[in-house]
């Protein structure tokens, strides 16, 4: 039934919530977080160091190969590029002189000068007898660099060519933080929370880290962000034409990138049903879902393709069967309980390209924080009511990430018991759906403060008063500031334990001592280096002043909005 409840708002909500209202009045915050987001991916594309990050050969390996061959061979047929894997044994990956550490610390002595720095083609031509593994993925990404590959210099260092192919992966995710206020406004939500939005996609440092690094999870997790907006859009009663078909072909983008990308398509679909039904008319419904459908599928051909030729919507697995047969249930779960366990929050969170035996933070900081957040996204869907977004909103706004979770644990239980190997247990595959979550995430902490403002303000016996009203909503304008501090601290902490265990004469150096040594490795000139680590130091200061000032943003007095319960 309808229910009128005091919503706080900082302007009156449009009558036609169609009607679009592009980027104008959207707090300082906003930009602010924006700012920092991009100035933390870029200060990691020069300190994570060259190929350290997940998979990123494998990545640099394909784009060349695309440059090349302008083809993509199908799964376990792509070949390693020779000057790729000649690249990765000068990087830095693993020590030249025996015995043989992997991701030693990088010192400023062993860094090959700027001049003597070979291209990739100086390294080497042809390709390797390696299988690439990058290979099982759709050629989106690659291609994409591999274009951009084609008008580059021959002659430009193989590290600097790797660090323009990482500033792609910043611009792509560079506006993540603007889709995460869209959203949050596109709910109703007031300034506060649509800057809490923002500012909570700096609250997961991996996320950076992977935005600064080279991997088709980047340009997948790019057009999630906007895929949920477009789901949000339909949610809230946007059947326009146009709508269906800019989040069609932004689907068709994702599903040309990584598998992962089908959740993100199926949950369109199932918000255009949702719509329909709140509407109570098909009809309005079925053209836009229809359009949405034909323009996603000039990427959904892919998996089509997969089921014909694989007889699977996605091949994978690059470890051989196990030759005494597959594993017991028993014993699969329990190579899984612990690879989960013991490394997949810290892929969530943190893990900053720190391994070889080494962790960022100890296990219980990540767990507790996936603890933490479990219960705020909890509170977030019994709670949404409060903010005025239906509960069956928020559901379908977190449902990727469950259909994410589900296929994940298939998926490696499948490879686990057939090969003995818990494999891709990644935290960074539920990134493709990050940005709802961390909007349900804010609802839900902006939720629980004003619960604790009502309460606070309830013991002077005077309900409904003036004075309770502006008591009730004092928590709740911290929530961006809160959000804001944490993620900024998070982010500054994480950067300073990456250098020091990446950078000096050994692991876990002074961070600061470090950065000459990172500018010697770094692909950039030295003067721009120290832009970069200058730029992030300003974005971070200017991104806590705007989160601090967005404690002024809400009015005490709020604006009663009927919403439906």
């Amino acid at each position: 039934m309808p229910d009128t409840r005091t919503l706080d708002r900082t302007s009156p909500e449009p009558r036609d919530r169609r009607a679009p209202r592009g980027l104008r009045g959207l707090p300082l915050a906003v930009w602010a977080a924006v700012a920092f987001f991009a100035a933390t991916m870029t200060f990691w594309s020069i300190a994570d160091p060259t190929y350290r990050s997940a998979d990123e050969p494998d990545h640099v390996s394909a784009a060349i190969y695309w440059e090349t061959y302008h083809s993509w061979p199908g799964f376990k047929e792509m070949p390693r590029m020779a000057s790729v894997d000649a690249s990765v044994k000068i990087s830095g990956v693993r020590s030249t002189t025996k015995p043989v550490e992997q991701r030693p610390a990088l010192s400023a002595i062993e860094a090959t000068p700027r001049p003597d720095r070979h291209s990739f083609r100086e390294l080497g031509s042809g390709t390797d007898t390696l299988v690439n593994k990058a290979g099982q993925h759709p050629p989106g990404y690659s291609a994409l660099l591999g274009t951009v590959a084609d008008v580059l210099p021959a002659t430009i260092p193989w590290d600097l060519e790797v660090w323009i192919f990482r500033m792609i992966s910043v611009l792509l995710l560079t506006p993540l933080p603007l889709a995460a206020a869209l959203i949050a406004r596109r709910l109703g939500a007031n300034r506060v929370v649509i800057s809490a939005a923002a500012l909570s996609v700096l609250a997961i440092p991996q996320l950076a880290v992977v935005g600064g690094a080279v991997n088709n999870d980047n340009l997948l997790n790019a057009a999630g962000a906007w895929i949920a907006l477009g789901t949000v859009h339909v949610l809230t009663g946007d059947f326009r034409r146009r709508t269906a078909l800019w989040v069609g072909l932004v689907s068709a983008v994702a599903l040309l990138t990584k598998a992962w990308s089908l959740p993100l398509v199926a949950v369109v679909v199932l918000a255009y049903l949702v719509a329909a039904v709140r509407e109570r008319s098909l009809r309005r419904v079925i053209a836009p879902a229809l359009i949405f459908v034909v323009a996603a599928m000039a990427g959904g051909w892919w998996w089509i393709h997969n089921v014909v030729v694989y007889g699977k919507v996605q091949p994978a697995g690059h470890f051989d069967p196990l030759k005494t047969g597959p594993l017991a249930t028993a014993d699969t779960l329990h190579l899984m309980k612990d690879q989960f366990e013991s490394v997949f929050p810290t892929r969530f969170w943190a893990l900053l390209s720190i391994k070889s035996g080494a962790l960022a933070y100890p296990t219980w900081i990540p767990a507790v924080l996936s603890v933490v957040l479990l219960a705020i996204l909890l509170a977030g869907l019994a709670l949404s009511p409060r903010l005025g977004v239906k509960r069956a909103t928020v559901v379908v706004m977190i449902l990727p990430t469950l259909l994410t979770l589900a296929i994940l644990l298939e998926s490696v239980y499948s490879l686990t018991r057939k090969t003995g190997v818990a494999a891709g247990v990644q935290g960074r595959y539920l990134y493709s759906s990050i940005v709802p979550l961390l909007v349900v995430a804010v609802i839900g902490l902006a939720a629980l403060l004003g619960l604790v403002s009502r309460g606070r303000a309830g013991d002077d016996g005077q309900a409904g008063s003036a004075h309770v009203t502006a008591a009730r909503f004092t928590a709740a304008r911290l929530v961006a500031l809160l959000v804001g501090v944490f993620g900024v601290v998070y982010t500054v902490v994480s950067m300073g334990r990456a250098i020091s265990w990446h950078f000096g004469e050994e692991h876990w150096s002074n961070p600061l001592d470090s950065l000459g040594d990172l500018a010697a490795w770094s692909p950039l000139p030295y003067a721009l280096s120290v832009v970069v680590m200058i730029a992030f130091v300003v974005a971070a200061f200017f991104a806590l002043v705007a989160a601090a000032l967005s404690v002024r943003a809400m009015p005490a007095r709020a604006t009663p909005v009927s919403v439906d319960a």
